[in-house]
């Protein structure tokens, strides 16, 4: 896939294997001060997506709810 416009994928069937969970995360901008990239503070994005699908090698995947926004958070204050 392409990391670039696929970012982080992470997917989980949950502890009893019957539960769909898929989200994706990145980096807030670079330009950002309090990116996770640039500085030592601890902002990124987060967007559930429905599925994701791999896309050959360079190639951007599949998601699933692709117009699902992407949300702003902290993961922990510093």
């Amino acid at each position: 896939s392409n990391s670039a416009s696929d970012y982080d994928v992470f997917y989980s069937t949950g502890e009893s294997g019957d539960k769909k969970l898929v989200f994706q995360m990145r980096a807030t901008d670079i330009t950002d001060k309090n990116s996770i990239v640039s500085t030592d503070y601890c902002t990124a994005s987060l967007r559930l997506v429905e599925s994701y699908a791999p896309g050959s090698n360079g190639a951007a995947g599949t998601v699933g709810r692709p117009g699902e926004p992407w949300k702003y958070f902290m993961v922990s204050p510093t």
